[in-house]
């Protein structure tokens, strides 16, 4: 497998996620380290319009509709998305597979659920303001399971955008212990997510969406199970408004927007480095934070909190400075390398 991941691209998402197992970009074998300048912006672009679309609409379910059922949600995406990447890529059934996605299946589980516990417990803005820290979690995890070290100027980056959560997260007026433990959590399984997706062996005949087919359908059958005998499905049966389009409208869209948003953060970190899908979601968030102050009437304004968040925007810009000047020489060699190659 090549080690860039995969997901979509703004107008090309659909033909990335509906088309056969090679995507706009070419194959996933090809894609990889191998990307070009190019892929790997409009790969990160397609996951910060994706992802900030999703939250919102997530969001909404619980805090509009109250559909306090946000392990039913992350059920019904993960079942959409088993069946439509079996649909596309039609992939062979092997156990030796399944056993070599299960890692990343597991992780996978236990981040989405964490994510939208944080989101149905959280404002945006403070929900943004704590996910900052799976940056942070990254660059430890890629150190202790890879011996990965990050330039001095990208972990200054990074502790800028700390220090700026740190901020925006002590001055939070609307604390809530279970929302922020949810949040850490998700953060901590989306670091281990973002770097295990890009090491994960033996699946290179599959492409992009037949890995998303193994990791959703092994994701899905526990928490079916689990949701079962907790009573999930049957206190979600009882909500009062399955008779209405409006509804059902919002659900089918979340539902629908969790499969585009778990192919995109796939692809943008097998085509990029982990920490790049991680900042690009860090980015797209300062739009979410201005927008949810407002969308949804839960969220307490305070300057420190503002302050804390311009910090942090501050240091993921710096940050993406810092991986475009040290990938320009890599880019650089790659190329003067493949010229001498057809001579």
């Amino acid at each position: 497998m090549s080690r860039g991941v995969s997901a979509e691209v703004g107008a090309s998402a659909p033909i990335a996620i509906f088309g056969p197992s090679e995507n706009r970009f070419g194959s996933d074998e090809t894609v990889g380290m191998t990307a070009s300048r190019g892929k790997q912006l409009a790969a990160a672009a397609y996951y910060g319009v994706v992802s900030i679309v999703v939250q919102f609409a997530t969001k909404g379910m619980f805090a509009v509709w109250k559909f306090d059922y946000p392990l039913v949600l992350v059920v019904l995406q993960l079942m959409l998305s088993t069946l439509v990447m079996y649909l596309v890529a039609k992939p062979k059934l092997e156990l030796r597979i399944a056993k070599s996605v299960l890692p990343l299946s597991i992780v996978n589980l236990f981040s989405i659920s964490a994510g939208f516990m944080g989101t149905q417990g959280l404002n945006i803005p403070m929900f943004v303001a704590l996910r900052r820290f799976t940056i942070l979690f990254t660059v430890i995890v890629e150190y202790l399971m890879f011996r990965k070290r990050q330039s001095v100027p990208t972990l200054s980056a990074v502790a800028i955008m700390i220090s700026g959560a740190l901020i925006a997260s002590v001055t939070d007026l609307t604390f809530s212990a279970p929302g922020y433990a949810a949040v850490f959590i998700n953060d901590l399984l989306q670091a281990a997510y973002l770097v295990i997706v890009k090491y994960v062996k033996d699946v290179d005949h599959l492409g992009t969406n037949g890995l998303l087919f193994y990791n959703s359908g092994i994701s899905v059958l526990p928490l079916v199970l689990f949701c079962w005998v907790r009573g999930d499905f049957h206190e979600a049966m009882a909500y009062p408004y399955w008779g209405s389009l409006a509804f059902l409208t919002s659900l089918f869209s979340s539902t629908c927007l969790g499969l585009a948003v778990g192919h995109a953060m796939f692809l943008c970190t097998r085509v990029n480095e982990p920490l790049t899908t991680t900042v690009t979601g860090s980015i797209k968030n300062l739009l979410a934070t201005v927008l949810g102050a407002v969308a949804f009437g839960d969220y307490i304004f305070n300057t420190a909190n503002a302050a804390g968040l311009a910090v942090s925007a501050v240091g993921s810009l710096w940050y993406v400075v810092c991986k475009t000047q040290e990938a320009s020489p890599r880019q650089e060699g790659k190329e003067k390398r493949q010229g001498e190659s057809k001579v």
